[in-house]
């Protein structure tokens, strides 16, 4: 009798050990909520469907518990389509009772398809709507996807049990919007004008009193508010630093000179790509981890730059990167110039891309160029970035665009000031001290190119700042919100 007393003790203690161990995920015919948001959570973290159930045990295995039930990628794949209607769900609750919004919308081009993203952003947040695919990249497309995006949310939020409290939800969204942000491109301009038209339809369906309106405030409700994208004009510059460094490097070189790679590897070399681009493009393409796999040498320029005690490499990845990236990674180059000369006096130059290389940093107007992009990234561009992303209102940006574009018309004329750091646009706050800014900051021989190339760039930039911030500067519709 005893001894069944004690058998049926140590099997409660091994029960009550099991269930202290052991995490229930299935239960009532369905995996638990706690669950599903893991495996959203692991998703969005970039792990695979497939790779979730053996993540989520080897995690549970360091903190010393078991889980019986997981599961499968097909079964995931619907946790995936549930996420998608709850997102929209809390779109179709959270952002009809705010007010004065923002689309946000843009598009872009991977491997031949096109894709259109649209963010709403309201005074305490931003919130995705969608990002998904588009037969082109039109003005018409852009709206008619967004309507699909509306009507699903009207759709899943009329499908409730409580479906009197949230009807036309997603419509409600497009009558609080009251302002768009874009890069100015002629589409995104016709876009604005449909959407007008859109929300005026919209309006006249779910607004009350709406028809008793006179014309003038109808058309006050229905008008937008049309502010540019401040990262964009990153791009631009980018843009317009190409075309004035191909123009600048023929005045300085001569229009018929091949300089550089254009000698001894012209299949790296394009007519439309300034010898200075070219330059930080294939060194990213040689030494950088995410360049060339067949003729990049990345591990063992690593590797040297540690014997000179280097033990970082000041370069992104050139490709996949769109703002700001030529001004970086122009930086770096100018950082490694003689690492890089060395590097190859040393190993040698045994393939095309590596003679590209070493030929491009033999040449210095191509130097000079890499040292005036630099300096405009640690002093122009990167601060401007981090304003960018902090909690500026856009209308606060007026002021810094307008003494940003009188700045440049000033240095366009005399950049010594830039070049020295003496004048600057933004306070220090923004501003990344170290040892590449003091590199840049170095007076060499070739300060006077870089001068006479920062002049060149800042004209081309003040040319861009009127035509792509004519609405926030002074005269513009943005001038004088208050008015």
């Amino acid at each position: 009798m005893h001894y069944e007393l004690e058998q049926q003790q140590d099997y409660i203690e091994q029960l009550e050990s099991e269930s202290n161990t052991k995490i229930e995920t299935f239960a009532d015919g369905r995996y638990t909520d706690e669950l599903r948001e893991c495996c959203i959570s692991l998703l969005s973290l970039g792990i695979g469907r497939n790779k979730i159930d053996p993540a989520i045990r080897t995690v549970l295995r360091l903190a010393g518990k078991t889980v019986e039930r997981l599961p499968a990628p097909s079964t995931i794949n619907n946790m995936i389509v549930e996420a998608g209607v709850i997102s929209k769900l809390h779109l179709g609750e959270v952002l009809p009772t705010t007010a004065y919004n923002t689309l946000h919308t843009d598009g872009t081009t991977k491997f031949g398809e096109k894709y259109g993203s649209y963010q709403v952003s309201t005074t305490e947040a931003s919130y995705s709507l969608a990002l998904c695919e588009m037969k082109a990249g039109s003005a018409a497309d852009t709206l008619e996807v967004l309507d699909q995006v509306i009507t699903d949310i009207d759709n899943i939020c009329d499908g409730l049990d409580d479906a009197s409290s949230c009807s036309h939800q997603g419509k409600h969204i497009i009558t609080t919007i009251k302002n768009t942000m874009s890069d100015r491109h002629s589409a995104e301009k016709k876009f604005n004008s449909l959407l007008e038209d859109y929300r005026e339809q919209i309006l006249s369906e779910v607004k009350i009193g709406w028809n008793h309106l006179s014309d003038e405030e109808k058309s006050g409700v229905v008008h937008l508010n049309s502010f540019f994208c401040g990262m964009h004009l990153m791009v631009g510059m980018a843009e317009c630093a190409n075309q004035a460094l191909i123009e600048a490097e023929k005045a300085i070189l001569g229009p018929d000179v091949r300089a550089g790679a254009t000698k001894i590897a012209p299949s790296y070399c394009s007519a439309k790509e300034a010898g200075t681009i070219r330059l930080i493009r294939t060194v990213c393409n040689a030494v950088q981890k995410h360049g060339s796999q067949r003729a990049g040498v990345y591990p063992i320029f690593t590797q040297y730059l540690r014997t000179k005690g280097v033990d970082y490499l000041p370069l992104a990845t050139f490709r996949g990167n769109r703002f700001n990236i030529v001004f970086h990674d122009a930086a770096g180059v100018f950082f490694l110039r003689d690492h890089l000369a060395s590097f190859f006096e040393e190993y040698g130059a045994e393939n095309s891309l590596l003679k590209a290389v070493a030929a491009d940093l033999a040449e210095p107007v191509y130097l000079a160029g890499c040292k005036a992009l630099g300096l405009i990234n640690k002093l122009l561009t990167g601060p401007l970035w981090r304003v960018l992303e902090s909690k500026m209102s856009i209308l606060d940006m007026n002021e810094v665009y307008t003494c940003m574009r009188d700045q440049f018309k000033v240095w366009s004329e005399d950049a010594s000031s830039f070049l020295e750091g003496q004048t600057a646009l933004f306070d220090d706050t923004t501003i990344k001290h170290g040892e590449i800014l003091d590199d840049l900051l170095m007076e060499n021989s070739n300060n006077a190119i870089v001068q006479e190339l920062l002049q060149v760039l800042f004209k081309s930039f003040y040319i861009l700042c009127e035509r792509l911030l004519v609405d926030h500067l002074p005269g513009g519709v943005h001038d004088k919100p208050s008015e």
